[in-house]
């Protein structure tokens, strides 16, 4: 009913405390590595005020410089990562604004933590540095896993845009994007959390804890669908994009046997190349990421 909406939705305004209190969850990664899976995990399991991907974020975010489109506005994956930065002469205030603008938008419930999980893949490995100084108790939790998998699945999940590109430039925007967020978050070691896709699918629970405890996230104590947790649609476990293995609502994980048996589109020559260049940057986010 439109009268008990706007009621709560009133309350929500009233009880959401000041802007500076608010902490967004910055997930960090290339798609395909788990940027959905991670934070759909945890809005599950743990209360936040809000889940935001990119396609909640460019309504709100109108001609907002903070906007960034999916690969398929992207003539190439050249012009795709030239737009991924935000501009060199953005403001905080414009930053913040933007975000903000798309938090409250997306804020439903009249029981807040002003914890925004903030997920945009690409885009926020190379936008940590500016959102770490305009967010000042922001947290960054990047999500990666074995090159040779997280290339296979762009090219086999986006046919059209990565699929096109040849292995080398493909390798080159993996280590470039990888390499870059090592750099920026020296910065702000403390605020960072690095998660191994292969750790997460089998240590799920425990590395879902030990993450809500960095991101200081309090577990649900309703139950799903009830307020603001959230309830996904069955869907079978099958290769493609987005959430998947879904079973009365609630997400389950691949095992790593169940992986296997997955369609794998790269020849064991392809899989040496890719490993031979990429795996220096890939043991170093081995060597700080969260262990069980």
């Amino acid at each position: 009913m439109k009268w008990m909406k706007n009621s709560i939705e009133s309350l929500t305004g009233r009880l959401f405390k000041p802007v500076r209190t608010i902490q967004p969850i910055f997930i960090c990664g290339v798609s395909g590595a788990g940027t959905s899976l991670l934070p759909a995990l945890l809005h599950q399991h743990y209360r936040t005020d809000a889940y935001i991907h990119e396609s909640d974020m460019n309504p709100a975010l109108g001609s907002s410089r903070l906007k960034i489109d999916g690969v398929r506005h992207y003539s190439n994956l050249t012009h795709y990562r030239a737009a991924l930065p935000l501009p060199i002469d953005i403001s905080q205030e414009e930053i913040r604004g933007g975000k903000l603008l798309v938090y409250r938008r997306a804020v439903r419930t009249p029981m807040p933590t002003n914890r925004i999980l903030d997920k945009s893949a690409c885009a926020n490995l190379l936008r940590s540095k500016p959102y770490n100084a305009t967010f000042t108790n922001a947290r960054f939790v990047m999500i990666f896993r074995d090159p040779a998998d997280n290339i296979e699945g762009l090219r086999r999940k986006w046919p059209d845009f990565y699929g096109q590109e040849s292995l080398e430039l493909l390798c080159d925007f993996w280590q470039d994007l990888h390499e870059q967020f090592l750099a920026d978050c020296q910065d702000f070691p403390d605020k960072t959390l690095m998660i191994a896709y292969e750790t997460l699918v089998e240590n799920s629970l425990e590395l879902l804890h030990k993450t809500a405890d960095f991101c200081a996230l309090p577990p649900r104590t309703f139950p799903l669908g009830f307020i603001n947790a959230p309830h996904y649609d069955d869907r079978p476990n099958s290769a493609g994009k987005g959430i998947r293995h879904v079973k009365n609502g609630v997400i389950s994980l691949r095992s790593a046997e169940e992986k296997k048996r997955q369609p794998y589109t790269l020849s064991d020559q392809e899989v040496s190349r890719i490993r031979q260049r990429l795996s220096p940057t890939y043991e170093k986010y081995l060597a700080r990421s969260l262990g069980m």
